[in-house]
């Protein structure tokens, strides 16, 4: 079989174009090659992709069809912790003032005031709070209690923890307890009734705690002379009873 025969012009070796006689007797095909030009071309497109700087992504990206954008990072908040009531704050050592005047008219505490003082060294669960109501009674029936209304919830703290370790059977206070005659009756009537006969004795008809009714709330010293009398036999008896109100009434006031 004859090779086919092939003819090129200049504008087909300069410009890529060249027809193909493939075959004689049969009509010419054309087939269309890169020429001189084309190649210079594709070498000069492919050396500037070689020189072409990469673009960098912007923040906001594409990705899954949805834009992804970037959202700067918050600064955590700082919240200040609250103080913590430390049990150094209730047991200060005794500040004496010296006789500071103290003499400011006083009225009956609120029962909620009663309950505050309670909670403050018994908590809530402090059997004394059932009968909360005998102190606030006392508050308004007798000066003392009225003009120093802390003084009977931290006598019964410490005296029986606010009636929870109470060793002379119905004496939240343990008052008397050095007769066998109170302790014989006020093991017979029970805690309300013994609570309300030993406040009335405090209050107004004891004899030895008369002269700590003088109309104006207790000084410092008055306190100490009061707590020698309930308690004679034990020295730290005062400083404990007068830290303990004053505790109390700078925390809830008088």
């Amino acid at each position: 079989m004859p090779a086919p025969q092939q003819k090129q012009s200049i504008v087909d070796f300069l410009f890529g174009q060249t027809t193909h006689f493939l075959e004689k007797g049969k009509p010419p095909r054309k087939e269309t090659t890169p020429g001189l030009f084309g190649h210079i071309g594709g070498g000069i497109r492919f050396l500037g992709s070689l020189t072409k700087k990469r673009q960098m992504p912007p923040i906001e990206e594409v990705f899954d069809g949805q834009q992804q954008v970037q959202i700067p990072e918050q600064q955590p908040v700082e919240i200040p912790a609250a103080r913590k009531i430390t049990r150094e704050d209730r047991t200060n050592q005794l500040e004496v003032r010296g006789g500071e005047d103290t003499t400011t008219q006083q009225t009956a505490p609120s029962p909620a005031k009663t309950t505050q003082a309670i909670n403050f060294y018994g908590g809530e669960n402090a059997p004394l709070h059932q009968y909360s109501h005998v102190i606030d009674d006392a508050t308004k029936k007798y000066d003392l209690f009225k003009n120093n209304p802390y003084l009977i919830p931290v006598i019964s703290q410490l005296e029986t923890g606010s009636g929870k370790n109470v060793k002379f059977t119905n004496n939240f206070l343990n008052y008397g307890i050095r007769s066998e005659s109170i302790n014989k009756l006020f093991s017979e009537v029970g805690v309300e009734d013994a609570l309300r006969r030993s406040l009335k004795e405090i209050g107004k008809t004891g004899t030895v705690y008369r002269r700590f009714d003088t109309g104006s709330p207790l000084t410092d010293e008055e306190i100490l002379d009061f707590a020698n009398t309930y308690e004679p036999e034990n020295a730290d008896y005062g400083p404990n009873l007068l830290n303990g109100i004053r505790q109390i009434e700078r925390t809830i006031g008088r």
